[in-house]
């Protein structure tokens, strides 16, 4: 062989090990599917406590993470000493635009749209009828970190909800 073919020969070899790598490392870094498991009825966690599950050597974590430690709302409506807190889900605002609750209280949403919502809130998903409503059984403290999370309630906008300690 002469210099020049063996020069592209380990340019080659270079060349296609470092894809692999690449690829390897990539891959590594995307979601595995998770098993079936069975889950209550209406509410469905979209991740684990970190004894429950791991994603490789990662724990999935036990509590979302807050978007922000304010909400872009500016004041929110408070219930102290309430247990149950409710929202309702317009098509344009929802009402109140802004929640602030506490870690043992929990939240009770109402549909006031003639479309079904697909409602999350951390691990918590639940899809909601028109004109119905329902009652997150668990408690805040339970799947938010203490600060600002929203409540998806698409197709519709839903409240932001900052979670005080």
């Amino acid at each position: 062989m002469n210099q020049l073919t063996k020069f592209a020969l380990l340019s080659l070899l270079l060349t296609g090990s470092l894809l692999v790598s690449s690829c390897a490392a990539i891959a590594s870094l995307l979601p595995t599917p998770a098993g079936d498991t069975e889950q209550p009825t209406g509410i469905s966690p979209t991740s684990q406590a970190p004894e429950a599950a791991t994603q490789g050597d990662l724990p999935l974590p036990a509590l979302a993470t807050p978007y922000a430690d304010s909400p872009a709302a500016g004041i929110c409506a408070e219930a102290p000493g309430e247990a149950v807190i409710s929202v309702e889900i317009f098509p344009d605002i929802p009402s109140p635009r802004c929640l602030k609750v506490t870690a043992d209280q929990k939240l009770r949403v109402v549909n006031r749209t003639d479309f079904a919502l697909q409602l999350s809130l951390g691990r918590l998903e639940q899809t909601l009828q028109p004109q119905a409503e329902t009652v997150l059984d668990a408690p805040f403290g339970d799947y938010l970190a203490p600060g600002v999370h929203i409540l998806r309630a698409e197709p519709f906008s839903g409240p932001e909800i900052l979670l005080v300690e």
